[in-house]
């Protein structure tokens, strides 16, 4: 695995933060030969082997290209001929939102048999949706999540309201759109005047909404975990510092003068909390993480009501800001990328075993004649 694509960018409200993570991936990839894509808010692809800072990013002038079917960077002359310029082993996706965290991205590198070191296609769409995660984790019964409903564009004031009676969900209520992170879009709903034209608002960014109750006098929690093998590497937890009632895109990432993704977030680390309550914590991370199947590296995203003390899973994210590294105190950024390349590397020699052929005279023996 030598030849590794880091693909940043995308048309996604989340393309800034994007680009801050794939530079990060970038920069902290020691020992291959690194070929970063950058997908423009148009959806054209760009490669620059000189793309190392924002700022490459914003002024280089790069070279359009794509990837093949099998498995090469085509880039695109000065003279408009397309051309192989290197087969890929491997791809870093570091597009948050839609493309990129739905498994869009991991889709592409199956068919075109390349390497992806983050999860896979099923679990990446699964947990993008606020909406279908929540449905999938009610059924298992594994973690406590805050009462919620999902709704859609297509359904009118009137029946959203219903739906949110017939739940029996209290006000205040917080809205957020289904497929999108980085807390952009939410919204808190403190009376019924207000739904609307927070729905409104919401819809703007997504034609699913998932409306959930706002549980007061809360602290957040997040914490990372990593596959190593047949081995979990669990992070220290944090707890990250809230400017106003929600946790805000402005206190995820523009804390100080200088933004440095989610590593820049206001927080207490490690979080001083109990030992029971970090055991619950990791426990219930764990757990979703085996059952989901999950690889590379995801944060899980808690918050834990204090007059209750009752713990919530809020989100969980499977392409995190900065590729949650500042949540391992006893990994490096670059031990980090290595252990998810080697996971990678390890799980594919396993699915090697699996028989993907199976001889057939079907077609010897098929009748395609036309009938008329």
């Amino acid at each position: 695995m030598n030849n590794i694509v880091v693909v940043f960018g995308g048309v996604s409200c989340e393309h800034d933060i994007s680009i801050i993570t794939g530079i990060q991936v970038v920069n902290n990839l020691v020992g291959y030969n690194i070929y970063p894509i950058y997908i423009s808010k148009s959806g054209i692809w760009y490669y620059s082997d000189k793309y190392r800072t924002v700022e490459d990013v914003i002024t280089l002038k790069a070279s359009e290209c794509f990837i093949s079917s099998d498995g090469y960077l085509v880039v695109k002359s000065v003279l408009g001929r397309y051309k192989k310029l290197v087969h890929i082993d491997g791809v870093f996706v570091a597009l948050h939102g839609l493309n990129g965290e739905d498994g869009a991205l991991a889709g592409l590198c199956n068919i075109s048999g390349i390497n992806c070191f983050n999860p896979q296609i099923l679990p990446s769409a699964l947990l993008l949706d606020k909406v279908e995660f929540k449905n999938y984790l009610s059924g298992l019964n594994l973690v406590r999540l805050v009462k919620y409903v999902g709704v859609s564009v297509d359904q009118s004031f009137d029946e959203v309201r219903c739906i949110i009676d017939k739940k029996k969900l209290a006000y205040p209520l917080i809205v957020k759109p289904a497929n999108l992170g980085s807390s952009i879009g939410i919204q808190i709903v403190k009376t019924l005047d207000d739904l609307n034209d927070k729905l409104t608002c919401a819809f703007k960014f997504d034609k699913k909404v998932i409306i959930e109750e706002l549980v007061s006098n809360i602290s957040e929690y997040n914490i990372a975990i990593l596959k190593d093998k047949n081995d979990l590497i669990i992070s220290s937890v944090e707890e990250p510092r809230a400017g106003s009632e929600i946790l805000s895109y402005n206190d995820k990432y523009l804390n100080g003068e200088k933004v440095e993704g989610m590593q820049s977030l206001a927080r207490i680390f490690p979080a001083d909390i109990s030992d029971e309550l970090k055991k619950e914590i990791e426990d219930s991370a764990a757990k979703v993480y085996k059952q989901m199947n999950l690889s590379g590296v995801v944060r899980f995203d808690f918050i834990y009501q204090k007059d209750t003390n009752v713990l919530y899973l809020n989100e969980i994210n499977t392409i995190p800001g900065s590729y949650a590294n500042y949540l391992f105190d006893n990994l490096t950024f670059e031990e980090l990328l290595n252990k998810m390349i080697k996971n990678t590397y390890f799980e594919k020699n396993k699915e090697k075993e699996l028989i993907r052929y199976f001889e057939s005279s079907v077609l010897k023996n098929a009748d395609l004649s036309i009938k008329k």
